[in-house]
């Protein structure tokens, strides 16, 4: 093999690790976003009910002289209203999860360009070496942009879903399918269904 072609097969092997670091980053981002999403209804929920029991009880004992436990489990009852208010004040679970769903947006987008990047570019000669290079390094940029502006999220978060990754690739490539993207949930959780009914 020429070495201008090694250099189109090497540059084409960075094209594939930076799509699926894209996919990866892309699929954690949006995890993120529904467990942030999904935490805020939940203590958000919690707060409105606990504020309408405190509030409800007031109401209902403003002539009645209540009991010392009562007014006890009232004062615990606002205390845990008030903590989960401020839980939700000051996690803002709600613009977290929008800023991982807007990233998660801009790793799709990235994807998209270098998958289109690979269809362009794959069985093309040392001619377009350069402009291939270019493309690839502008790519390779927004990534690393996208990467210092994004939110954050936990890194074993990361480690697991690349995990499931690579098992979906294995799975795919077992059955002749694109390795780098990962089938949607529900056609996961009824092919792990469908699995272990068959082995039963």
């Amino acid at each position: 093999m020429p070495a201008s072609d090694e250099k189109m097969r090497r540059l084409l092997q960075d094209a594939e690790s930076y799509l699926e670091y894209a996919l990866l980053v892309r699929a954690v981002h949006y995890r993120m976003a529904d467990l942030r999403s999904w935490l805020g209804q939940v203590i958000g929920g919690l707060a409105v009910f606990a504020a309408a029991v405190v509030s409800t009880g007031i109401l209902t004992h403003l002539s009645i002289n209540a009991s010392s436990a009562l007014i006890v489990a009232g004062g615990v009852v606002a205390f845990i209203a008030a903590v989960l208010a401020g839980l939700q004040t000051f996690y803002k679970f709600g613009e977290g999860a929008e800023k991982h769903r807007v990233a998660g947006a801009d790793y799709g987008e990235v994807a998209r360009k270098l998958d289109l990047f690979l269809a362009q570019y794959r069985g093309s000669d040392d001619s377009v070496i350069d402009s291939a290079l270019a493309d690839l390094a502008t790519l390779a940029d927004k990534l690393s942009d996208y990467d210092r502006k994004g939110p954050g999220f936990p890194g074993r978060l990361f480690d697991r879903m690349r995990q499931e990754q690579d098992d979906l690739r294995r799975a795919a490539a077992k059955h002749g399918g694109r390795g780098h993207l990962a089938p949607p949930r529900s056609l996961r959780l009824f092919t792990r269904r469908r699995d272990s009914e068959a082995a039963s």
